[in-house]
C-alpha cells in the first residue's frame, strides 16, 4: 500500500471516517505488515503528524488499541504518545479482538473475569477482526463472546444471533463456536451460523471447507458429533425436539444472503417473519389478529425498505399495515 493511502485510511481510522471496506483494507494490510519495522516507522509518523488535539479520548483509545493489537507493543512509536492507554493497551493487546467503531462492549458483570462481548444493534451489521486473523460478520441483534487467552491456548468463542465466520486455518487450534448447548469446530473454513434465543431452530451452513457440528458436553457425557458438513450442506436442530438433518443448498450465496442486503424467506410463518423484520430494519411489528402470525412467505428481496417489502408481501396475503414511528401494525382477517 502506498504511503499516501496508508496515512489516508490511519488518519481517516482515528477520526471514525472510514467505511466498512475500508476499514477492513487497513486492517487486513496492517495483519500482513505486523511484524516490520517499515510498517512502524510509517504508522509513527502518521502519528507524528497528525492533529491529536481533535479527537475525543474515549473513541480513540479503541480506535488505537486496534491497530497496536496487530503490531509489536514493546516498539510501537504510538505507545510513547499514549501515557493514558500504554498500560491498558499492553495488558489485552494479545487475544483482544479488533472490532469497528459503533460497537457497544457488552459490560456484563455476569461475564467472567476476562471476557468480552461484541453486540450488534437491530438494524446493525459490523464486521470484527479476531487475533489470528479470523473475520466474523454479525448480522443485527447478535453477539459473541471471547477470553483474554483466545489464540493462545484455544480459540474458542460464544455466539448467540447469526454470523458469518471467516477462519484463518492453524491445524494446531481448531476454531470452536459454542452456541446454544451445541458447538461448531472447524480448521480453517467459512460458515454461517443462525442461532437466536427466539427461534425454535439453529441452522448451521458451510460455504468452504468441512465443519463439525456436535452437541456440548453435560452431566451424562462429553462432546457428541452430528455430522461433519461439507461445502453447501446444511445442518438444522430443532432444539425442542433435538432433531438433526442436513439440507443440500443450491449456490454459495445462498450461504450467507444476507450479507448481501438480500433477505430470504423460505415459507416461514408471518410471525417468524417478523421477527426477522424487527432485527433486519429495527422495527417493532404487531399484529391486529392473531390469524394473520399463520401466513407464509417464500421469496429473496435485494435492498428493500421495510415499506416496499411489505408493500410486495401484502399482495400474496391481502393484509394491510400502519406506521407509527418504529412500530408496524399488521391489519387484516387473514391470508388469501
Amino acid at each position: 500500500m502506498e504511503q499516501q493511502r496508508l496515512s489516508r485510511l490511519f488518519s481517516a481510522y482515528l477520526e471514525d471516517q472510514l467505511d466498512v471496506e475500508e476499514e477492513r483494507e487497513l486492517m487486513e494490510f496492517i495483519s500482513r505488515h505486523s511484524a516490520t519495522d517499515a510498517l512502524e516507522g510509517q504508522l509513527g509518523k502518521i502519528w507524528d503528524d497528525f492533529d491529536r488535539s481533535a479527537l475525543p479520548d474515549a473513541g480513540t483509545e479503541l480506535r488505537i488499541k486496534n491497530v497496536m493489537m496487530q503490531i509489536r507493543p514493546r516498539r510501537s512509536r504510538i505507545l510513547q504518545f499514549l501515557p493514558y492507554a500504554a498500560a491498558a493497551c499492553l495488558a489485552i493487546a494479545i487475544g483482544f479482538i479488533y472490532f469497528f467503531s459503533n460497537f457497544n462492549p457488552g459490560h456484563n458483570p455476569q461475564n467472567p473475569v476476562g471476557s468480552h462481548t461484541l453486540t450488534t444493534q437491530y438494524g446493525q451489521r459490523k464486521s470484527i477482526f479476531l487475533t489470528d486473523g479470523t473475520v466474523v460478520t454479525l448480522s443485527p441483534g447478535s453477539s459473541i463472546t471471547y477470553h483474554d487467552d483466545y489464540n493462545l491456548r484455544n480459540r474458542t468463542v460464544s455466539f448467540r444471533g447469526e454470523a458469518f465466520f471467516e477462519v484463518a486455518k492453524n491445524p494446531e487450534k481448531p476454531f470452536i463456536v459454542q452456541h446454544e448447548g451445541l458447538y461448531t469446530r472447524v480448521l480453517g473454513t467459512s460458515f454461517n451460523i443462525r442461532a437466536f434465543d427466539q427461534e425454535e431452530k439453529i441452522d448451521v451452513t458451510v460455504a468452504t471447507g468441512r465443519v463439525e457440528v456436535g452437541a456440548l458436553s453435560n452431566a451424562t457425557g462429553g462432546n457428541k458429533a452430528l455430522a461433519v458438513l461439507k461445502p453447501g450442506q446444511q445442518l438444522v436442530y430443532t432444539k425442542s425436539a433435538g432433531l438433526v438433518k442436513v439440507n443440500t443448498l443450491g449456490t454459495y450465496e445462498q450461504v450467507a444472503a444476507w450479507k448481501n442486503d438480500v433477505l430470504v424467506l423460505k415459507g416461514e410463518r408471518f410471525e417468524e417473519v417478523a421477527l426477522k423484520l424487527e432485527r433486519w430494519y429495527n422495527v417493532r411489528i404487531s399484529f391486529e389478529h392473531e390469524s394473520l402470525k399463520n401466513c407464509r412467505f417464500k421469496g429473496s428481496f435485494k435492498s428493500l425498505s421495510v415499506t416496499a417489502l411489505l408493500d410486495l408481501l401484502k399482495k400474496t396475503a391481502g393484509f394491510t399495515y400502519s406506521i407509527q414511528d418504529n412500530h408496524i401494525t399488521i391489519k387484516g382477517r387473514g391470508c388469501l
